[in-house]
């Protein structure tokens, strides 16, 4: 059984972020005179930065787990999605050069909704996964037309 789920050191430093967004936005809010200007914007930024990524960590955040030929993505705010290797409609991993490196994803589609996606930067055991995919479904791999 393979289970890939995110990274310690991106759950750490994203809520270490939100820990000081929050308690930035927070401070500002209460401690802040509200008529002195310009610097009310800080708790304002602060909150209004700090909630949509909040709202995109937990919308986020899942785990792929491969036991033989059964699949199941498991997320914090939907529900869960279970899929065999026959349901796999295709698979595509995708590289995209940064300034730090690569960035890699794979696209796992399994039809009516049932997606999964892994990164290599942000997830555990990505080189495991991307070893099935190839070994068992080489030929739904879906190649890039450029």
């Amino acid at each position: 059984m393979i289970q890939s789920k995110p990274k310690t050191t991106t759950v750490l430093s994203l809520s270490l972020f939100l820990l000081i967004a929050y308690g930035a936005g927070i401070w500002g809010w209460f401690n802040i005179p509200r008529d002195s200007g310009w610097w009310m914007a800080l708790p304002i930024v602060c909150l209004g930065v700090a909630l949509p990524v909040t709202v995109k960590i937990l919308l986020g955040y899942r785990v792929v787990t491969v036991n033989g030929d059964r699949w199941q993505v498991s997320r914090l705010m939907s529900r869960d999605l279970s899929f065999t290797g026959k349901d796999i409609e295709w698979w595509r991993e995708i590289a995209i050069k940064t300034a730090g490196g690569q960035y890699k994803q794979l696209h796992i589609h399994a039809g009516k909704g049932a997606n999964a996606k892994v990164s290599l930067q942000e997830h555990t055991e990505y080189q495991k996964i991307l070893k099935i995919l190839k070994s068992k479904y080489r030929h739904k791999e879906l190649k890039d037309v450029n």
